[in-house]
């Protein structure tokens, strides 16, 4: 009896989730495409720190602090980098690790993936690449191919 009563529970629980679009999987968060680094995640986490350590206009500034809600969201468990652009259009982007690269732990792997999982505009808030124009995506993408992503890998043959 217990168990079927807590097997009615969960159904509960996931229709809820459902008609509310809240959804309690990564895979729903959805993204673009992800880049791979042919590398450890150890040293893309380095790259990254060297970006900011260099780049501090990546940083979130204290006025968008507020709009890094992705904890209270329940995407605290993705292992995530926010990357923040001051030059038109002022924007942030949500960026985590993807699959075997997401392990909390930086492990020895071959590859390591990440993906922009969304992005911010004060006029508009959150919004996720199926909710964007093809011309904004493909924007986006190229911004964050040169301003993030190449030198990631610069930084990445430096080490």
């Amino acid at each position: 009896m217990m168990k079927k009563l807590i097997a009615l529970l969960l159904f509960t629980i996931f229709l809820i989730s459902i008609l509310s679009g809240c959804v309690f999987s990564a895979g729903t968060l959805g993204g673009f495409e992800s880049h791979v680094f042919n590398t450890s995640k150890r040293k893309v986490e380095r790259s990254i720190d060297s970006l900011y350590s260099k780049n501090p206009q990546y940083l979130i500034p204290e006025n968008w602090k507020e709009f890094d809600s992705w904890s209270q969201r329940g995407y605290d468990f993705l292992d995530s980098r926010m990357f923040y652009f001051d030059s038109g259009p002022q924007e942030m982007y949500y960026v985590s690790f993807i699959g075997d690269s997401n392990e909390k732990e930086p492990q020895d792997r071959e590859q390591t993936e990440l993906a922009i999982r969304a992005v911010f505009h004060q006029s508009e808030g959150w919004r996720y690449e199926r909710e964007m124009s093809l011309s904004e995506r493909k924007r986006i993408v190229n911004r964050f191919t040169t301003e993030i992503i190449i030198p990631l890998e610069n930084y990445i043959k430096e080490q």
